[in-house]
């Protein structure tokens, strides 16, 4: 779904997320026993129509997430749901088992940058773990 902020300077984009698996303190489980857990996140930019006049919001700092792929995000919970942590930065795709930031930022996360997936997570979870604390 696709959304004008109120002040209608922005577009925002809902992706909902299947077979989620998350790391945090508080567990996160589905409200239907058997069936996998989903959330819903919001994204800035997307494209809205309007009296038939077409609205597009493209953020060079983190394109669109694609559906379909397998991705880590650090999610930040705000009052309507879940948004990517950090606007830009707070979202990663796996290719070909290695972590790489989405944000087109090339100096952002080297230490996670083409990293094996399992050790690049690793490092993730004890860093939002000690920021936690």
């Amino acid at each position: 779904m696709r959304t004008i902020t109120a002040d209608e300077t922005d577009i925002l984009t809902e992706y909902e997320l299947y077979n989620v698996t998350v790391f945090q303190s508080r567990p996160f489980t589905s409200s239907r026993p058997g069936v996998p857990p989903r959330l819903t996140v919001t994204q800035l930019g997307g494209t809205v129509t309007l009296n038939a006049t077409p609205f597009i919001q493209v953020e060079d700092g983190l394109p669109a997430l694609r559906p379909g792929s397998e991705t880590v995000l650090l999610l930040r919970r705000n009052d309507d749901g879940y948004v990517i942590a950090g606007t830009f930065y707070g979202a990663f795709e796996v290719l070909s088992g290695t972590l790489v930031p989405l944000t087109k930022v090339q100096s952002f996360a080297p230490e996670y940058r083409d990293k094996p997936v399992d050790q690049a997570l690793a490092r993730l979870i004890a860093e939002a773990r000690d920021v936690g604390r």
